[in-house]
């Protein structure tokens, strides 16, 4: 079975590893944090430290390495483990962006692709990953990957859980995520902020305001980083959302029903159709 490593262990890269240990698939860990390293290890995994001789062996043995670093910080991670992996070993990265040219790995050419599981947690760090976080989930794949890479991705990450999977080049990917990943995100800060603005505590909140804020208490850390390489696609989302508050607050400033049955039925359609019970 192959041998994964598995550098950076916060809620994604951490999760991947409790999912893979769990699955009795062969995995090690790495990562900066002694807090962090000491509970993978207490799990019963080998992990190692970036610079140290530990670090340098696991990545070494393994045919297999995942990137889950922050964003800004993917590229140099990616180059690291470049120089110390076997030459035929798959590197991957498990950012929510793909464009080499927005992160920074163009140099790293066909030896990092890019696989983003659409999955995640509002908190932080590997006190909050989870073995079941990719269970049923679908992962996009960058359609440049090769058979043999495909197949060495696939089995990881359904390994891990994943059940479905989408190749798309990198440009199609990170505009798809700025519709369906950033606006939301943006969208459940700004609604969270409002109501902060207006003085009323998270206690006052029913379950619609704590459902739709939900995200608002994602690291501003992490996004600043995703943020800062996000596609000009995310502030087209951003102007087609204002476009709809706009639209909402005309209709209800002219007591027009029909204008925002219209904007609620075409909201209701496309709930409906992604699921919604």
């Amino acid at each position: 079975m192959t041998q994964a490593c598995v550098v950076g262990l916060g809620v994604i890269g951490g999760s991947l590893l409790r999912a893979l240990h769990g699955a009795r698939y062969p995995v090690s860990g790495i990562d900066t944090d002694r807090a962090t390293r000491d509970a993978a290890a207490a799990l019963g995994i080998p992990v190692g430290e970036p610079g140290d001789s530990a670090c340098d062996r696991l990545l070494r043995e393994a045919s297999t390495i995942v990137i889950a670093v922050p964003l800004p910080a993917v590229a140099a991670a990616a180059a690291s483990c470049a120089s110390i992996a076997r030459e035929d070993a798959v590197i991957m990265h498990a950012a929510s962006l793909q464009n080499a040219a927005s992160i920074g790995t163009e140099s790293l050419g066909g030896q990092l692709i890019g696989t983003h599981p659409l999955a995640g947690s509002h908190d932080s760090g590997f006190s909050a990953a989870t073995a079941s976080l990719y269970e049923g989930v679908t992962v996009h794949i960058e359609e440049r990957a090769t058979p043999a890479q495909r197949d060495v991705i696939e089995r990881l990450w359904r390994d891990a859980g994943a059940r479905k999977f989408i190749y798309l080049s990198a440009a199609a990917h990170d505009e798809l995520m700025a519709w369906v990943s950033h606006l939301p995100q943006l969208c459940a800060t700004a609604l969270a902020s409002s109501i902060a603005r207006a003085g009323y505590p998270p206690a006052a909140a029913g379950p619609g305001a704590r459902d739709t804020t939900r995200l608002a208490a994602s690291s501003a850390e992490i996004w600043r980083g995703i943020l800062a390489a996000a596609p000009p696609a995310t502030t087209l989302a951003v102007e087609a959302l204002e476009m709809e508050l706009a639209a909402i607050r005309s209709a209800l400033d002219s007591g027009n029903a029909v204008a925002l049955e219209q904007i609620w039925e075409r909201a209701a359609r496309w709930r409906r159709g992604a699921g919604a019970s």
